[in-house]
């Protein structure tokens, strides 16, 4: 949390003084600090990795570097040797791509290391409590969306509850492997159930909006769009100097699914496709998509008219959508390729592992409703 991030800065940066090395603060917004040059999150990266940022060799170095998660993902930082994670995320997922950064193609170190700060000694015990508490939040969470009922008996309830204890029991298995060992970020970006634990920060805020918007989202029809301003990008989950303009699509896929998918939010696909035609994120980056969503939209609940009137002029009143209509093309594509591609993946991987039957595939734009989209635009 960038508390936390202010927190150890502060304690640090007197003794880096002391001691003749140079520390800085990246939080994503505008609390960035340095104890030399400027703070903008260009100097401070680029005075903290010149080689792999390309900045002139006689650069004033930073040597310690405190950050929130707005650095775990995109960032080429491997001048560094050192990732010291002081808080130890309970997805193994978000400590691999923060140890991502450094142990990269490139890397001019011999070794690169990382530290972990874990919790208790006896973490099996303290994983099981919480796993207890966990499992009965998230059935509680379940049921409060008038989804399951478990006083229906018809097994729904115990059902999500044996799915979140699974997943509880993965993580978890991976975060003692971790603790005796360095993972491989390969492997540990790649697997599909470990996917699935990167969206828990937005299942509260889903869950109030719909019990505060329920009548409103269950009149809205399949299809609605809206145009959001890019500018007023705004949060840690995304950088908002790597938004560009583009649209987030939501489709639902038409057939049912018999067996487990590459897809974790099945039947729905979430993308951010840029207005060049470069599908950003693809459907397995559910996490990315929803925080790009939640930096450029969350809390806003106004249209802003001169989007609106610069997308009516583009688009000529919704009469002229060629532009969009290659855009969903190229994601509807993206889709199937991704698709295939995990499956075939996971072929390699596990045994176990199955090919969903061809009706069951993503091919064809028939297979999908348009549930939604937004338009990520520059302000005019």
């Amino acid at each position: 949390f960038a508390d936390t991030a202010h927190y150890l800065y502060e304690n640090v940066e007197k003794w880096a003084r002391e001691v003749g090395v140079h520390a800085a603060l990246a939080t994503g917004g505008s609390g960035n600090k340095a104890t030399l040059g400027g703070a903008s999150m260009e100097e401070v990266l680029g005075r903290f990795s010149p080689c792999a940022q390309q900045w002139p060799e006689d650069t004033d170095e930073i040597d310690i570097l405190v950050a929130t998660d707005c650095l775990s993902e995109g960032q080429n930082l491997q001048d560094c040797d050192l990732v010291v994670h002081y808080d130890v995320h309970w997805n193994p997922v978000r400590l691999m791509q923060r140890f991502g950064r450094i142990d990269r193609l490139g890397s001019r170190n011999t070794t690169v290391g990382m530290v972990n700060f874990w919790p208790t000694e006896n973490l099996e015990r303290y994983l099981d409590l919480k796993n207890r508490v966990e499992a009965r939040m998230a059935l509680v969470d379940a049921t409060a969306t008038g989804l399951d009922d478990p006083l229906e008996g018809d097994g729904k309830a115990s059902q999500a509850k044996n799915a979140v204890q699974l997943e509880l029991q993965f993580r978890d298995q991976q975060l003692l492997r971790l603790r005796q060992e360095t993972l491989d970020v390969e492997d540990a970006s790649d697997g599909v159930s470990m996917n699935d634990l990167t969206l828990d920060d937005f299942i509260a805020d889903l869950l109030n909006y719909i019990q505060r918007h329920r009548q409103a989202l269950e009149a809205a029809p399949f299809g609605i769009y809206a145009v959001a301003d890019i500018k007023q990008a705004s949060g840690e989950s995304v950088p908002s100097d790597a938004i560009r303009p583009g649209v987030i699509f939501c489709l639902k896929q038409k057939a049912t699914v018999s067996q487990r998918t590459p897809n974790r939010l099945q039947p729905y696909y979430l993308t951010y496709i840029r207005d060049n035609g470069t599908v950003w994120f693809t459907f397995q980056q559910a996490k990315q998509v929803l925080g790009l969503f939640q930096a450029v939209a969350g809390g806003a609940d106004q249209a802003v008219s001169a989007l609106e009137d610069a997308f009516d002029a583009e688009t000529r009143q919704g009469k002229d959508m060629a532009k969009y209509e290659g855009l969903l093309d190229q994601t509807l594509r993206s889709i199937a390729g991704t698709f295939g591609d995990a499956q075939q993946q996971a072929l390699g991987q596990d045994r176990d592992a199955k090919l969903a039957p061809a009706a069951e595939q993503p091919k064809h734009g028939a297979d999908f409703e348009l549930v939604t989209w937004i338009v990520l635009a520059m302000p005019p």
